[in-house]
């Protein structure tokens, strides 16, 4: 609780990062030690909350941010989604490509002022609602997995025709239209999405759409298709 109070009353703003969406508890933990604190530091604690944020960077649900906001009203909880790898996490902070910030209800003039402290960062910087923002996190590493399973598979046709599959990446490449990265095979070792981050979004991602009466027949193919790879290596 002392840690966290000296967050609060000297950095003014609280990011929560989790390592993985499935410790969403530990996400409703810490705004409940938050509220408590503010509540005994502050007894106008919903004025205080008013200026300070609670920043959730971690892949989650969409509408889990919106969720938080409606069951603890005197927090600022806003989506700031982090975009990074895990073997160059220092830099893609530093170099970000972009920042997405999404206000929950209410809460747009705090996403704004949080843009601010991004000003300095050579990005573009969106200001969406949460719940977009938290979609935008999904959409991005599905497609990546996508990526990865569609140059697998290219690579098994041009092992079958005795084909360089390098040659034909790095030819692919110069594509203007075609962004690099996510075309290799063997990643890290095995074939296919590995990982902390990529396999347990598109299991969410999935997971949620079955939720919603849909049938998401690519991310289901694409969970399959990189089961199969995996068992590979």
């Amino acid at each position: 609780m002392t840690n966290l109070r000296t967050v609060i009353v000297l950095k003014m703003l609280l990011y929560v990062i989790l390592y993985l969406s499935a410790y969403l508890h530990y996400l409703k933990k810490t705004a409940r030690s938050t509220c408590l604190l503010w509540t005994k530091l502050w007894k106008d604690w919903q004025m205080f909350a008013r200026r300070e944020l609670f920043v959730v960077k971690s892949t989650v649900i969409p509408g889990t941010a919106q969720g938080y906001q409606n069951e603890y009203p005197n927090l600022t909880i806003i989506s700031n989604p982090e975009f990074l790898t895990v073997r160059a996490a220092r830099y893609d902070f530093l170099h970000p490509d972009k920042i997405i910030i999404g206000y929950t209800a209410g809460n747009r003039l705090a996403a704004q002022k949080l843009a601010e402290l991004y000003q300095d960062f050579e990005a573009p910087i969106r200001v969406a609602e949460s719940e977009e923002a938290e979609m935008t996190k999904y959409m991005v590493n599905a497609y990546y997995t996508t990526r990865v399973i569609f140059a697998n598979e290219i690579y098994d046709i041009c092992q079958r025709l005795d084909i360089d599959y390098e040659k034909v990446r790095e030819c692919f490449e110069l594509d203007k239209r075609v962004a690099p990265g996510h075309f290799d095979v063997f990643y890290g070792g095995y074939r296919g999405v590995g990982g902390d981050c990529l396999p347990k979004d598109l299991d969410a991602l999935t997971s949620k759409s079955e939720v919603l009466s849909l049938n998401p027949e690519l991310l289901k193919t694409l969970r399959r298709i990189n089961k199969r790879l995996i068992l590979l290596c």
